[in-house]
């Protein structure tokens, strides 16, 4: 399993960097499994208040803690967006259903003092 960083180093937020950040994860691909613990870890040694974890939330229920046991020093809020193929086809506008990789993520969110957003159809239109 094979990690990339956007950057090095953390990032102002300004209109450059978040310009630049987009350009490099529309060339993203996804590919395999959902395996986020290595990355989440490289994230949290920078020592950022706020992660935002990008996920279909389809990895073993066990990440849920080591993710929060990883954040223990920084503390940092993980903030995590639901992005799974079925509730991407949902373009309806109707409340969605959790599917079981939304209530992984939304724990993660909920340990680590942040929240979880389902991203649908309607979301992207």
């Amino acid at each position: 399993m094979r990690t990339e960083s956007f950057r090095p180093k953390l990032e102002p937020a300004d209109d450059a960097t978040r310009r630049d950040f987009f350009a490099w994860i529309d060339q993203k691909v996804p590919r395999g499994v959902t395996e986020p613990l290595d990355a989440m870890k490289r994230a949290l040694a920078l020592q950022p208040d706020v992660i935002f974890f990008f996920s279909d939330g389809y990895f073993q229920d066990t990440i849920v803690d080591e993710i929060a046991r990883a954040n223990r020093a920084s503390q940092a809020r993980i903030y995590c967006l639901v992005f799974d193929e079925l509730l991407l086809a949902d373009t309806s506008g109707l409340p969605t259903h959790e599917s079981e990789g939304a209530r992984r993520l939304k724990r993660v969110s909920e340990a680590n003092g942040g929240k979880v957003k389902i991203v649908t159809g309607q979301d992207l239109r």
